[in-house]
């Protein structure tokens, strides 16, 4: 029965054709021209280069690695397209050096403070597997856990925000991370705040990196707010 083995074909396997040979999916856009602007952010922006994209992905949207347990693992995103921009969350100028971010021990492009910065700003986009209801489940389930990347282990405190405000069809999340890595010998603290917005199958992740204990990550700079909107705007100038 040929034709029902092809209309099988076709509604359960994605990509496979009834004389056997495998059809490839087809690429998913860039999305840098979603992207906002390095100009947009308050001091000043640099573009990721392709490669260490994915290293930004692991930072702000992971981490990667493992992570105990094995459900506080962060809502999913793709990286094919993905684009970002990092910058300093001060006047300094901005450091994407490729280094070990002794939050998830990972080796990536989203760049520890530069000399004379007390952190960075980061904004990525994404596309997007599941809708931000994954979000909620994670908050729900995960206030603590802890991640292993690179032989560097860390202690994560998870917190929901309120979520922004952006108008139109767009959904919004925000949370609040504390990272710690380290034993007491000597640690290292990271507050973290990421603003999340999705629409139609793409997110856009805005994120505020600060080292020490004494920074506060439930605190929403007027700079990540701003930058939030603008990158926004910017995903989709529509407003859905």
């Amino acid at each position: 029965m040929p034709i029902a083995i092809g209309a099988l074909c076709a509604l359960l396997v994605p990509g496979c054709s009834v004389d056997g040979e495998a059809q490839s999916a087809p690429a998913r856009p860039s999305l840098t021209p979603r992207l906002v602007a390095a100009t947009a952010f308050p001091h000043g922006a640099s573009t990721v280069p392709g490669p260490g994209v994915m290293s930004v992905i692991a930072d702000v949207a992971g981490p990667a690695g493992t992570v105990e347990p094995e459900r506080c693992r962060a809502p999913e995103v793709v990286s094919e397209g993905a684009a970002a921009n990092v910058g300093p969350d001060s006047v300094a100028a901005p450091d994407t050096s490729p280094g070990i971010l002794p939050d998830t021990g990972s080796v990536g492009s989203s760049g520890t403070p530069a000399a004379g910065t007390t952190g960075t700003l980061t904004v990525l986009i994404t596309y997007a597997p599941a809708g931000l209801d994954t979000f909620d489940m994670f908050f729900a389930k995960c206030g603590r856990f802890t991640t292993s990347t690179a032989g560097a282990s860390s202690r994560v405190v998870l917190q929901k925000l309120p979520a922004r405000t952006v108008g139109g069809a767009i959904g919004t999340r925000s949370y609040a991370r504390t990272v710690t890595t380290g034993g007491q010998r000597g640690s290292l603290s990271y507050a973290i705040t990421t603003l999340v917005a999705q629409h139609d199958g793409v997110r856009v992740y805005a994120e505020h990196r600060r080292q020490g204990t004494g920074a506060n990550p439930q605190q929403i700079s007027a700079d990540l707010d701003t930058l939030f909107r603008r990158a926004v705007e910017k995903a989709w100038p529509s407003r859905g």
